[in-house]
């Protein structure tokens, strides 16, 4: 199975022993005393490496036809990281709450590569949960002026859930939804993608929290084109 993939991909195959070298003297964790594992060690001897080399392989959603393997390379996947961080100015300092799928560029390249690579946390949530990402939020912001250590400020999102926490909102006592909005509003940067947002939910999104939701375009070929 692994060598059809290589070759689909043109990657290297290397079969690594599951046994170790038994003239290595190892530690108790199965490692060489220096800190190298055989399987680093076989493997940096044996492969070239290139920022050409294949990276990562993501399948299309098969919108127009059967889903397709795409290869991206490491230096296509650098590039596009190096963009995203500067158009939508990640820093170190950002905290990103974390629900999306990823098998995707949405949750992989603009979720978490990126935001990995200044140095930011990318905080996980188990699964989609309305009721706890407005908690989250309120978390981050509990009251006006006052934002705690692990404050979440960056949040990107598909159409289908900023229409759902619409609802969720509307769910709420007035009360809640007064210190909801509140929270929501501190956060630095609201994102959409993936589908077309409607317009009602960008408008009323933006009536609620204050953000006019940055929408960006791509393709899992290419990843990010357009934001």
């Amino acid at each position: 199975l692994m060598k059809n993939i290589a070759n689909k991909t043109s990657s290297r195959f290397f079969h690594i022993p599951p046994v170790p070298n038994k003239s290595s003297e190892k530690s108790n964790n199965g490692h060489s005393k220096n800190g190298e594992s055989d399987a680093d060690r076989i493997f940096l001897e044996n492969i070239e490496r290139s920022s050409e080399d294949p990276a990562l392989i993501l399948y299309t959603s098969g919108t127009t036809g059967k889903p397709k393997g795409v290869v991206h390379t490491h230096r296509s996947i650098l590039a596009q990281i190096q963009a995203l961080t500067k158009a939508w100015e990640y820093t170190s300092a950002g905290r990103f709450l974390h629900c999306l799928p990823l098998h995707h560029v949405h949750g992989l390249f603009n979720g978490l590569f990126a935001p990995l690579y200044v140095g930011s946390t990318v905080e996980f949530l188990p699964k989609f949960s309305v009721s706890g990402i407005w908690k989250r939020w309120r978390e981050s912001y509990p009251t006006e002026g006052y934002e705690a250590d692990d404050a979440i400020i960056v949040f990107t999102g598909v159409p289908t859930m900023y229409t759902r926490l619409i609802q969720g909102y509307h769910a709420m006592d007035p009360e809640l939804r007064a210190t909801s909005a509140s929270s929501a509003r501190n956060l630095r940067l609201m994102m959409c993608g993936s589908s077309a947002l409607p317009q009602p939910v960008m408008q009323e999104w933006e009536s609620i929290t204050g953000h006019r939701l940055l929408e960006r375009y791509g393709m899992t070929e290419f990843v990010m084109a357009l934001s």
